[in-house]
């Protein structure tokens, strides 16, 4: 069976379910837990990186083999750079993924030296130029693959472990890093002291809402510096509401997303509201029902040093003072049906991780939990709680 695969990014169950939403969970051949995606042939690896941010790369699975034979995998590389660059000088490298096969896995990379050397000499002795990048990690990063323009002239060649054996394939797209920067970081209006949603997740976060852009209007009504309504635009979707309490954060978002039309001109289609109005107030603004709410709460006050549990616990308190109302408030103004995607707080204590506990608050919401994701980063006191909701009756 032809196959396409994607390679998942530091979060996979996040970028797993980002996917399947996207594109439909029947058409994900692979579980959660696995580093590399395995997809039906129908789908487009370089729509998959244009729409998510969770995938790094995608492409085609050229050959299935029930088990390891370093010839035959030679003979079978070479003959794919060769169809990939019939002409000019080949430059490949080759990646290895362990997808529940650890000891095939750990056989693939204590051979990719001699992979790679035996691939080149083949192609030299068939009269072409070629060079072998190799990473010491064993897998090519999309910043490698781009910068070494890997997709252009033969390829990043990818091999991936599982249980029945491995999938032999090639890469054809890979995720545009640069962009991804340059909206994080050169962005005029940054915030780092009241915290910023990295735009990887935020675009993460809408595609989990499962709606169609295009047709439909996201709410952020707690939007900060403005960077769901950056991500929703560069979406396409048809309009957006943004709102926050705080007048300097809307005027940062005003400067962002101003700074995105003109950046990026594909986002110049959407309508954008933008209010200053506490979370709790956004039904009196809103009035015609929103297909998706997508939002980080405000996340409670820096931590400059390990958080020890009475000062959590306080933290989680004082927010619960703010979420119950502000929950009922986005209830109203959501469709029937529709989901909410909520980054919600959780304390690092020690080895311990201390949520927020808003399963009462969004019942009586008429919410109902129906996903959950953590979304952590190495030496991060403050983790990220990914939680879906659906409205209910």
């Amino acid at each position: 069976m032809r196959m396409k695969f994607a390679v998942l990014g530091t979060h996979p169950a996040l970028s797993f379910a980002e996917l399947s939403a996207v594109i439909g969970r029947k058409r994900l051949l692979t579980n959660p837990k696995d580093p590399v995606a395995l997809l039906d042939d129908e789908a487009d690896p370089a729509m998959i990186l244009e729409r998510c941010a969770g995938v790094t790369k995608a492409g085609s699975i050229l050959a299935s083999w029930p088990k390891w034979n370093l010839d035959a995998a030679v003979r079978e590389m070479a003959a794919a750079l060769s169809a990939a660059a019939p002409e000019g000088k080949i430059q490949f490298g080759v990646s290895v993924y362990d997808n529940g096969n650890p000891s095939l896995a750990g056989q693939l990379r204590a051979d990719l030296k001699k992979l790679g050397g035996e691939t080149k000499r083949v192609l030299v002795e068939q009269g072409r130029s070629v060079r072998y990048v190799m990473s010491e990690e064993g897998e090519m990063s999309s910043v490698v693959v781009t910068g070494n323009k890997l997709t252009e002239h033969g390829g990043d060649l990818v091999l991936i472990a599982w249980e029945n054996g491995i999938q032999f394939g090639r890469t054809e797209a890979v995720q545009d890093f640069e962009a991804w920067s340059k909206r994080d970081f050169g962005r005029p209006a940054r915030d780092a002291k009241s915290g910023m949603l990295p735009p990887k997740l935020a675009r993460m976060m809408l595609n989990l809402s499962g709606v169609v852009p295009s047709e439909s209007v996201v709410l952020d009504p707690f939007c900060g510096s403005g960077t769901v309504p950056m991500e929703a635009m560069l979406l396409g979707y048809k309009a957006v509401i943004a709102s926050d309490i705080s007048e300097k954060a809307i005027a940062d978002t005003g400067k962002n997303l101003e700074w995105i039309r003109k950046e990026f001109p594909g986002a110049k289609k959407t309508r954008v509201s933008v209010y200053v109005s506490p979370a709790e107030k956004i039904d009196a603004l809103v009035k015609e029902p929103v297909d998706a709410i997508v939002t980080e709460t405000y996340l409670g006050p820096p931590l400059r040093r390990e958080a020890n549990v009475a000062a959590v616990e306080k933290t989680i308190s004082d927010l619960m003072q703010i979420y119950p109302a502000s929950l009922i408030a986005m209830s109203r103004v959501l469709k029937q049906d529709g989901k909410m995607v909520i980054a919600l707080p959780a304390f690092r204590v020690g080895k311990e991780l201390r949520h927020v506990p808003i399963e009462v608050a969004a019942t009586k919401a008429k919410f109902k939990v129906v996903d959950r994701f953590m979304y952590e980063r190495a030496g991060q006191k403050v983790a990220r709680d990914i939680v879906v909701m659906q409205k209910t009756a």
